[in-house]
């Protein structure tokens, strides 16, 4: 939820999607789900440049269910990984390990996370990509998709994102210590720095 779509148990918007949740062949349930603009141009796209994997923060019931209408034919996601498979530090913040996903002959130092939360890949923080959350009411104005694709093919031939990443973090955070010292205000930075 923020990054490919925008989930509600009630509908904010007669352009919501409805979809209803099963459990053991009994529907014990409906969301409501926004796709945010461009996402199956922008999937299609990267699962033909990419070995794409999903990880999503909530349960694997809805999440399945969002994905299964997502990609109907299962053509974008390699793997699906759900809140199960997080860890909880001090009982409710959900964090993203990823890990796990090197145990499959997949290198950290080539490893993107796409996510809306910091928190969620704090333990991965320098092959982190940050992405402006979505919500159904930004549908007319959101271009994230397509910036953030041009952005990933521009590094398809680099070696080493983790090596990258954490250049443009410490740039980021030098860049934010001289703002601050010139009083340049939380939003000229963020607009002027926008990723």
């Amino acid at each position: 939820e923020g990054v490919l779509a925008d989930l509600a148990s009630i509908r904010l918007s007669s352009t919501d999607i409805k979809i209803p949740l099963y459990s053991q062949s009994k529907k014990i349930g409906i969301i409501y789900l926004s796709l945010r603009p461009y996402l199956h141009e922008f999937l299609g796209f990267l699962s033909s440049k990419f070995e794409l994997i999903v990880f999503c923060d909530g349960g694997a019931l809805t999440c399945s269910a969002v994905l299964d209408y997502i990609e109907k034919d299962k053509v974008f996601f390699q793997y699906r990984f759900f809140q199960s498979h997080a860890l909880f530090v001090y009982d409710h913040y959900c964090v993203k390990y990823y890990d796990f996903l090197l145990k499959g002959g997949r290198s950290v130092l080539n490893t993107i996370i796409v996510e809306s939360n910091l928190h969620e890949y704090v333990l991965n923080l320098y092959n982190g990509l940050p992405i402006l959350p979505y919500r159904s009411s930004d549908t007319a104005t959101d271009q994230e998709l397509p910036y953030l694709g041009k952005y990933l093919e521009s590094l398809i031939l680099v070696q080493n994102v983790n090596d990258l990443f954490c250049k443009s973090v410490k740039k980021a955070i030098k860049s934010y210590k001289d703002a601050s010292a010139s009083s340049e205000t939380i939003s000229q930075y963020s607009t002027k720095y926008r990723i």
